[in-house]
C-alpha cells in the first residue's frame, strides 16, 4: 500500500488540511476564581474556608470554515487548585457546595486534539465528560457541583469519573444527524486518579496514565434533540466495566454484615439519565431571557450509593434593565441513597439513623462588573448533610470572585 496515501487518509480523518501551521493563530486564556465561604448554621457545619483555582489554556488550529468542510484544533490546559473548600473543611455534605473544590495540586488538565469532518466531530486526548454529557446551560450558572456533573454519576462510578478536577484519557465522537438531532459517545479511562482507594495524590500532576482491565472502561452515550425552537431534550446512559461491590448481599445472597463475609462483586456498573431544557421567557443568554431545566438519573441500588437523583434550576439573564450582563439563578438538587446501603447501615449500627437523602436549595446572583470580572454571592441550604438525619441542616454563604482574561 502507498504510504503517502495512508498518511493522507489519516490526515483526512483528523481534519488536517494542506495549510501552514505557522499561519494559524494561537489563542490563550486565563481564568482565576476564588471562593470565600462561611457556615451560618449547623453543628459541625459552621466554619470558614477560602479556596480558589487558576486555569490556563491555549488553542491552536483552524475553525470550521477556515479550511473548507473540515477543520482541526489542539487544546492544552493547566489547572492549579489551592485551599480547602467548605465541603471538605467543615460541612461534609454529599452534594459538594462549590464546583471548584478539589485536591490542592498543579496538573495537566483537559488537553486534546479535535477534528471536524462535515457532520462528524472527533476529540481525543485528556478529556472531561462533564463538559459534554448531561449538562445544562442554566445548571452551569449555579455553584453547587451537583448542578454540573450529576451526583447520580459522580457518586456511583470510580473516583467521580472523567470530570473536574481530573481529566481522563479517552476519545469522544459526535455525529450531527441534522440541525436538530445529534448523537455522541465517549470512551474514557476507568480511573482518572489511578487509585482504587480514591487517593488524589497518586495522580497529583495529571501525568500518570494507567489503562488496564482492573481499572475498567468508562463509557457515556447521549442522544440530543431540539423538540422545538425553545426546548431541548437529552437522553443518556453510562457504563463502567470494572468491579463494583454489592452494598448489602454476599455471594450467597445473604447479608455480608450479619454473616461476616465479603460482599458480592458485580463485574460492571451502569445508569441512565434524561435532561429537559426550556426557554421559559425570551431568548436564553440575552437580557430578559429566563431558561430552565430539569434532570433525572438513576442506577441499580444494589451496587450504587445513590439510587436516584434529580435537580432543576433556572437562570434569569439581565434581571435589571441597568444590569444586562447579570444573572439571577435558583436551583434545587435531591439525591436518594439506595435501600441496600440503608439496610447494611442499619445492621452495622442499629442505634444510628441510616443515610436517607440529601437536598440543597441554592440562590445566587452574578454581578458582572466588566467583561473580565464578576462577583457572585451565593446562598445554599443543605438538608441532611452527607445523607444523615442526625446532623443539623446547614446554611452556607459563599462569595465567588472570578476574573477571565
Amino acid at each position: 500500500m502507498n504510504k503517502r496515501a495512508v498518511w493522507l487518509g489519516i490526515g483526512w480523518f483528523l481534519g488536517i488540511q494542506p495549510f501552514s501551521w505557522a499561519e494559524q493563530a494561537i489563542e490563550f486564556g486565563v481564568e482565576l476564581s476564588a471562593d470565600a465561604t462561611v457556615g451560618l448554621r449547623g453543628w459541625a457545619q459552621t466554619g470558614e474556608s477560602l479556596h480558589g483555582l487558576a486555569l490556563i489554556h491555549g488553542e491552536w488550529g483552524n475553525a470550521p470554515g477556515d479550511g473548507g468542510a473540515s477543520s482541526c484544533r489542539a487544546h492544552v490546559s493547566i489547572l492549579g487548585l489551592a485551599g480547602r473548600g467548605p465541603t471538605g473543611r467543615f460541612v461534609g455534605d454529599l452534594l459538594t457546595i462549590s464546583n471548584s473544590e478539589g485536591h490542592e495540586s498543579l496538573r495537566l488538565y483537559a488537553s486534546w486534539w479535535e477534528s471536524n469532518r462535515e457532520a462528524w466531530n472527533v476529540r481525543a486526548g485528556l478529556l472531561l465528560a462533564d463538559e459534554e454529557f448531561g449538562y445544562s446551560d442554566a445548571g452551569g450558572e449555579l455553584i453547587n457541583a451537583s448542578f454540573g456533573w450529576p451526583i447520580f454519576i459522580s457518586a456511583n462510578t470510580r473516583n467521580t469519573g472523567p470530570a473536574f478536577f481530573a481529566a481522563g484519557l479517552g476519545v469522544r465522537i459526535r455525529w450531527d444527524l441534522d440541525d436538530r438531532r445529534s448523537f455522541r459517545i465517549g470512551f474514557y479511562d476507568g480511573d482518572t486518579l489511578d487509585s482504587p482507594e480514591g487517593d488524589p495524590a497518586i495522580n497529583r500532576d495529571g501525568l500518570r496514565y494507567r489503562l488496564n482491565g482492573e481499572q475498567g472502561l468508562f463509557t457515556m452515550a447521549e442522544f440530543n434533540v431540539r423538540l422545538a425552537g425553545r426546548t431541548r431534550f437529552k437522553l443518556g446512559a453510562w457504563a463502567h466495566t470494572g468491579d463494583f461491590a454489592d452494598l448489602y448481599r454476599d455471594p450467597g445472597g445473604g447479608s455480608f454484615v450479619l454473616n461476616g463475609t465479603a460482599p458480592r462483586v458485580h463485574p460492571h456498573n451502569f445508569g441512565g439519565y434524561a435532561v429537559l431544557e426550556h426557554a421559559i421567557v425570551g431568548t436564553p443568554g440575552e437580557q430578559g431571557g429566563v431558561d430552565g431545566y430539569v434532570r433525572f438519573g438513576a442506577a441499580p441500588p444494589d451496587r450504587n450509593a445513590i439510587h436516584w437523583a434529580f435537580d432543576l434550576g433556572s437562570a434569569w439573564h439581565g434581571p435589571l434593565p441597568s444590569r444586562p450582563e447579570d444573572v439571577f439563578t435558583l436551583g434545587f438538587s435531591y439525591a436518594r441513597h439506595s435501600d441496600s446501603l440503608r439496610r447494611a447501615s442499619m445492621e452495622a449500627e442499629p442505634s444510628l439513623a441510616p443515610p436517607d437523602y440529601e437536598h440543597v436549595i441554592e440562590l445566587a446572583y452574578r454581578w458582572t462588573i466588566s467583561e473580565a470580572l464578576s462577583v457572585q454571592p451565593d446562598l445554599q441550604y443543605i438538608r441532611h448533610p452527607g445523607g444523615s438525619a442526625m446532623l443539623r441542616d446547614a446554611l452556607v454563604l459563599l462569595v465567588r470572585v472570578k476574573a477571565v482574561f
